[in-house]
Protein backbone atom coordinates (compact mmCIF):
# COMPACT_ATOMS: atom_id res chain seq x y z
CA UNK A 1 0.00 0.00 0.00
CA UNK A 2 2.87 2.38 0.80
CA UNK A 3 4.53 1.45 -2.49
CA UNK A 4 1.37 2.38 -4.36
CA UNK A 5 1.18 5.69 -2.52
CA UNK A 6 4.73 6.92 -2.99
CA UNK A 7 6.17 5.06 -5.99
CA UNK A 8 5.31 5.30 -9.65
CA UNK A 9 4.75 1.88 -11.24
CA UNK A 10 6.68 -0.13 -8.60
CA UNK A 11 7.80 -3.66 -9.43
CA UNK A 12 6.22 -6.33 -7.28
CA UNK A 13 7.56 -9.83 -6.70
CA UNK A 14 5.00 -12.34 -5.44
CA UNK A 15 5.98 -15.64 -3.87
CA UNK A 16 3.20 -18.14 -4.38
CA UNK A 17 -0.16 -17.52 -6.00
CA UNK A 18 -1.77 -14.49 -4.38
CA UNK A 19 -4.96 -15.12 -6.33
CA UNK A 20 -5.61 -18.51 -4.84
CA UNK A 21 -7.85 -18.97 -1.84
CA UNK A 22 -7.99 -22.02 0.42
CA UNK A 23 -10.16 -24.67 -1.21
CA UNK A 24 -12.17 -25.13 1.97
CA UNK A 25 -13.48 -21.55 1.88
CA UNK A 26 -16.88 -21.02 0.29
CA UNK A 27 -17.19 -17.47 -1.02
CA UNK A 28 -20.63 -15.85 -1.10
CA UNK A 29 -21.36 -12.42 -2.58
CA UNK A 30 -24.48 -10.44 -1.70
CA UNK A 31 -25.71 -7.23 -3.30
CA UNK A 32 -26.47 -4.76 -0.52
CA UNK A 33 -27.43 -1.10 -0.68
CA UNK A 34 -25.17 1.42 1.06
CA UNK A 35 -28.02 2.14 3.51
CA UNK A 36 -26.74 1.29 6.98
CA UNK A 37 -30.05 -0.06 8.28
CA UNK A 38 -30.35 -2.52 5.41
CA UNK A 39 -26.71 -3.53 5.72
CA UNK A 40 -27.05 -4.17 9.47
CA UNK A 41 -30.17 -6.27 8.87
CA UNK A 42 -28.30 -8.28 6.25
CA UNK A 43 -25.43 -8.80 8.67
CA UNK A 44 -27.74 -10.13 11.37
CA UNK A 45 -29.41 -12.46 8.86
CA UNK A 46 -26.00 -13.71 7.74
CA UNK A 47 -24.77 -14.34 11.28
CA UNK A 48 -28.01 -16.14 12.12
CA UNK A 49 -27.62 -18.32 9.05
CA UNK A 50 -24.04 -19.40 9.67
CA UNK A 51 -23.36 -19.17 13.42
CA UNK A 52 -26.80 -18.49 14.93
CA UNK A 53 -28.65 -20.39 17.62
CA UNK A 54 -30.31 -22.85 15.22
CA UNK A 55 -27.00 -23.62 13.53
CA UNK A 56 -24.97 -23.76 16.75
CA UNK A 57 -26.97 -23.76 20.02
CA UNK A 58 -23.72 -23.91 22.01
CA UNK A 59 -22.56 -20.55 20.64
CA UNK A 60 -19.06 -21.86 19.91
CA UNK A 61 -18.95 -20.92 16.22
CA UNK A 62 -17.21 -17.60 15.64
CA UNK A 63 -17.20 -14.87 13.00
CA UNK A 64 -14.92 -11.99 12.07
CA UNK A 65 -16.65 -8.94 10.57
CA UNK A 66 -14.54 -6.45 8.62
CA UNK A 67 -15.65 -2.81 8.53
CA UNK A 68 -13.63 -0.26 6.57
CA UNK A 69 -13.91 2.71 8.93
CA UNK A 70 -13.73 2.75 12.72
CA UNK A 71 -16.51 5.36 12.93
CA UNK A 72 -18.97 2.71 11.68
CA UNK A 73 -17.87 -0.14 13.94
CA UNK A 74 -19.70 0.97 17.07
CA UNK A 75 -23.02 1.29 15.22
CA UNK A 76 -22.57 -2.23 13.84
CA UNK A 77 -21.88 -3.50 17.36
CA UNK A 78 -25.02 -1.75 18.67
CA UNK A 79 -27.07 -3.46 15.97
CA UNK A 80 -25.77 -6.84 17.14
CA UNK A 81 -26.56 -5.99 20.75
CA UNK A 82 -30.24 -6.39 19.86
CA UNK A 83 -29.65 -10.13 19.65
CA UNK A 84 -28.36 -11.50 22.98
CA UNK A 85 -26.99 -14.62 21.25
CA UNK A 86 -24.28 -12.57 19.56
CA UNK A 87 -21.54 -11.48 21.94
CA UNK A 88 -19.45 -8.97 20.01
CA UNK A 89 -16.11 -7.33 20.69
CA UNK A 90 -14.65 -4.50 18.61
CA UNK A 91 -11.10 -3.74 17.49
CA UNK A 92 -10.11 -0.39 16.03
CA UNK A 93 -7.44 2.28 16.48
CA UNK A 94 -9.71 4.37 18.70
CA UNK A 95 -9.38 1.77 21.46
CA UNK A 96 -6.37 1.66 23.77
CA UNK A 97 -3.92 -1.21 23.40
CA UNK A 98 -5.06 -2.68 26.72
CA UNK A 99 -8.70 -2.66 25.64
CA UNK A 100 -7.84 -4.21 22.26
CA UNK A 101 -5.79 -6.92 23.94
CA UNK A 102 -8.62 -7.71 26.37
CA UNK A 103 -11.20 -7.81 23.56
CA UNK A 104 -9.07 -10.14 21.46
CA UNK A 105 -8.52 -12.44 24.43
CA UNK A 106 -12.27 -12.62 25.03
CA UNK A 107 -12.69 -13.71 21.43
CA UNK A 108 -9.92 -16.29 21.66
CA UNK A 109 -11.45 -17.65 24.88
CA UNK A 110 -14.85 -17.84 23.10
CA UNK A 111 -16.45 -15.48 25.58
CA UNK A 112 -17.33 -13.52 22.44
CA UNK A 113 -18.46 -15.10 19.19
CA UNK A 114 -18.21 -12.07 16.89
CA UNK A 115 -15.17 -9.86 16.37
CA UNK A 116 -15.73 -6.58 14.50
CA UNK A 117 -12.66 -4.74 13.28
CA UNK A 118 -10.78 -2.79 10.64
CA UNK A 119 -7.91 -4.06 8.51
CA UNK A 120 -5.30 -1.98 10.34
CA UNK A 121 -5.81 -3.44 13.81
CA UNK A 122 -6.88 -6.90 12.66
CA UNK A 123 -3.78 -7.41 10.51
CA UNK A 124 -1.60 -10.21 11.83
CA UNK A 125 -4.19 -11.50 14.28
CA UNK A 126 -4.36 -15.28 14.18
CA UNK A 127 -7.45 -16.80 15.76
CA UNK A 128 -8.09 -20.48 15.02
CA UNK A 129 -11.49 -22.02 14.34
CA UNK A 130 -13.14 -18.95 12.80
CA UNK A 131 -15.95 -20.42 10.70
CA UNK A 132 -17.25 -17.22 9.09
CA UNK A 133 -15.77 -14.01 7.71
CA UNK A 134 -18.11 -11.18 6.74
CA UNK A 135 -16.96 -8.25 4.64
CA UNK A 136 -19.50 -5.72 5.90
CA UNK A 137 -17.66 -3.36 3.58
CA UNK A 138 -15.81 -4.79 0.60
CA UNK A 139 -12.04 -4.57 0.82
CA UNK A 140 -10.50 -1.84 -1.28
CA UNK A 141 -8.43 -4.25 -3.37
CA UNK A 142 -8.43 -7.96 -4.11
CA UNK A 143 -5.22 -8.64 -2.16
CA UNK A 144 -6.78 -7.32 1.04
CA UNK A 145 -9.94 -9.29 0.30
CA UNK A 146 -7.91 -12.49 -0.04
CA UNK A 147 -6.08 -11.76 3.21
CA UNK A 148 -9.35 -11.11 5.05
CA UNK A 149 -11.14 -14.27 4.02
CA UNK A 150 -8.04 -16.32 4.79
CA UNK A 151 -8.97 -15.96 8.47
CA UNK A 152 -11.32 -18.90 7.97
CA UNK A 153 -10.93 -22.31 6.32
CA UNK A 154 -7.76 -23.14 8.25
CA UNK A 155 -6.20 -26.35 9.55
CA UNK A 156 -8.33 -28.55 7.32
CA UNK A 157 -11.61 -27.02 8.47
CA UNK A 158 -14.19 -25.54 6.12
CA UNK A 159 -15.21 -21.90 6.31
CA UNK A 160 -17.45 -19.35 4.64
CA UNK A 161 -16.73 -15.80 3.52
CA UNK A 162 -19.72 -13.54 2.85
CA UNK A 163 -19.14 -10.21 1.14
CA UNK A 164 -21.56 -7.29 0.89
CA UNK A 165 -21.15 -5.40 -2.38
CA UNK A 166 -22.64 -1.98 -2.98
CA UNK A 167 -22.62 0.78 -5.60
CA UNK A 168 -19.31 2.19 -4.34
CA UNK A 169 -17.45 -1.09 -4.91
CA UNK A 170 -17.48 -1.21 -8.71
CA UNK A 171 -13.69 -0.67 -8.88
CA UNK A 172 -13.17 -4.22 -7.56
CA UNK A 173 -15.94 -5.99 -9.47
CA UNK A 174 -13.62 -7.18 -12.23
CA UNK A 175 -10.94 -8.58 -9.91
CA UNK A 176 -13.49 -10.17 -7.59
CA UNK A 177 -15.30 -11.87 -10.45
CA UNK A 178 -11.98 -13.14 -11.80
CA UNK A 179 -11.01 -14.52 -8.38
CA UNK A 180 -14.36 -16.26 -7.93
CA UNK A 181 -14.03 -17.93 -11.33
CA UNK A 182 -10.44 -19.00 -10.65
CA UNK A 183 -11.50 -20.59 -7.37
CA UNK A 184 -14.57 -22.28 -8.88
CA UNK A 185 -16.98 -20.23 -6.81
CA UNK A 186 -20.45 -19.09 -7.79
CA UNK A 187 -20.60 -15.71 -9.53
CA UNK A 188 -24.03 -14.06 -9.02
CA UNK A 189 -25.85 -13.24 -12.24
CA UNK A 190 -25.99 -9.53 -11.41
CA UNK A 191 -22.20 -9.43 -10.95
CA UNK A 192 -21.58 -11.49 -14.07
CA UNK A 193 -23.61 -9.05 -16.15
CA UNK A 194 -22.37 -5.81 -14.57
CA UNK A 195 -20.40 -3.59 -16.92
CA UNK A 196 -17.69 -2.97 -14.30
CA UNK A 197 -17.03 -6.72 -14.05
CA UNK A 198 -16.37 -7.12 -17.77
CA UNK A 199 -13.15 -5.15 -18.07
CA UNK A 200 -10.35 -4.19 -15.73
CA UNK A 201 -10.63 -0.55 -14.63
CA UNK A 202 -7.94 1.83 -15.82
CA UNK A 203 -5.82 3.69 -13.24
CA UNK A 204 -6.06 7.47 -13.17
CA UNK A 205 -3.27 10.00 -12.77
CA UNK A 206 -0.20 8.54 -11.10
CA UNK A 207 -1.79 5.11 -11.04
CA UNK A 208 -3.99 6.54 -8.32
CA UNK A 209 -7.44 5.28 -7.54
CA UNK A 210 -9.49 3.79 -4.75
CA UNK A 211 -6.62 1.42 -4.00
CA UNK A 212 -4.63 4.32 -2.53
CA UNK A 213 -7.11 4.89 0.26
CA UNK A 214 -5.98 3.85 3.73
CA UNK A 215 -8.67 2.72 6.12
CA UNK A 216 -8.37 3.35 9.84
Amino acid sequence: RLARKYLRRPSVVNIGDTGRVAELITQVVKQVDRNETQRNAQLIDTLNQYIGRQRDPSGNLQAVVFVNHKKNIESVARALDQNPFFRAVVLHSGKSQDVRTESLQRFRDKKANVLIGTDVVARGIDVPNVSLVVNYNMANDIETYTHRIGRTGRAGKSGTAVTFLGPSDTHVYYDLKKLLVENQQTVPNWLERHEAARRKPKPHGRDAGPQDMIFD
